[in-house]
């Protein structure tokens, strides 16, 4: 069994600060992202992508993505 919150932190840090939260009743969890006191980025993770490793890393990826598109816009 993975430990979402692990693969969550280990994708992000050490380059960012990784802040992970309960967001809602039914499980889902925010992901925030900074650097000193910018928020890079925040993503809100259902339980059911948090719970299925394949679908976490896909969520990974594409913040992953994301955060490299905007930095390059920059």
């Amino acid at each position: 069994m993975h430990n979402p919150f692990q693969l969550l932190t280990e994708a992000f840090h050490p380059q960012y600060r990784v802040n992970l939260s309960i967001e809602r009743l039914d499980g889902s969890i925010m992901l925030t992202l900074s650097e000193e006191q910018t928020v890079v980025a925040k993503r809100l993770i259902s339980p059911a992508q948090r719970n299925d490793e394949r679908r976490l890393r896909n969520v990974i990826r594409s913040l992953q993505q994301r955060i490299e598109l905007e930095h390059a816009a920059v």
